[in-house]
């Protein structure tokens, strides 16, 4: 006799389909998805499938079920979820740790610190993650000239241009979207050195050892 597997998997839509804090739906609305997540109709053999499980002797395995992070009652749907899978002896799999901050269920927070005296925005980060530290006023270094930054630690060293940025769609992922960054105004040297190249404005990243990032604007003057 054949033993089947079946792959299923729920992504709560009531929940999971809000897309910014503030849009989400209630749990009790997930009563209303393609397959129900209501635990006496799954006892009862009333979700397909748990009939299908029953009629084929068939082990299911639950590829993926999550709720957006935010979502009013996301909490109690994934402990239902859960729940319901381990009473039915299911395997399952959650979607998605530490992936996107919408899925993972570990989001992160910022602690906003005003250092009025040092003109900073330092943001703690509360869950995981690096700290960041934002510099409210820019630098300012005329074309041809040179800058010298230097943090507390070793860092490395990045810059961009502020205003220019291109947006383009990943080829192997719809979801996802690819970021392009442009250095025409100014460049930076490994130690912390840089160089202006034309007027505008820039922005100079310092990814410290331990993870935290540092962000100082620069205006380049002609």
């Amino acid at each position: 006799m054949k033993r089947w597997i079946l792959l299923a998997g729920c992504l709560a839509a009531g929940v999971a389909g809000a897309d910014a804090p503030g849009a989400a739906v209630r749990h009790p609305a997930i009563d209303e998805m393609s397959w129900s997540f209501d635990r006496n109709a799954a006892r009862e053999g009333d979700v397909a499938v748990v009939a299908f499980a029953k009629r084929h002797d068939a082990r299911i395995f639950v590829g993926e079920f999550s709720a957006i992070a935010w979502a009013e009652g996301a909490d109690r749907y994934l402990r239902d979820c859960i729940e319901l899978f381990d009473e039915q002896g299911w395997d399952w799999c959650y979607h998605a740790f530490n992936e996107w901050r919408g899925w993972n269920v570990e989001q992160t927070f910022d602690c906003v610190h005003v250092d009025r005296a040092n003109r900073a925005l330092h943001f703690t980060r509360i869950g995981g993650g690096g700290d960041r530290t934002f510099h409210l006023d820019a630098r300012t270094v005329c074309v041809g000239e040179t800058l010298r930054f230097s943090p507390a630690a070793a860092a490395t060293w990045a810059c961009y241009d502020a205003d220019r940025l291109r947006t383009d769609p990943a080829p192997d992922n719809k979801w996802q979207k690819l970021r392009t960054y442009f250095d025409d105004v100014a460049l930076i040297s490994p130690d912390g050195v840089l160089t202006a190249k034309k007027p505008g404005e820039s922005v100079v990243l310092a990814i410290l050892p331990d993870g935290s990032k540092e962000f100082f604007p620069v205006t380049v003057l002609p």
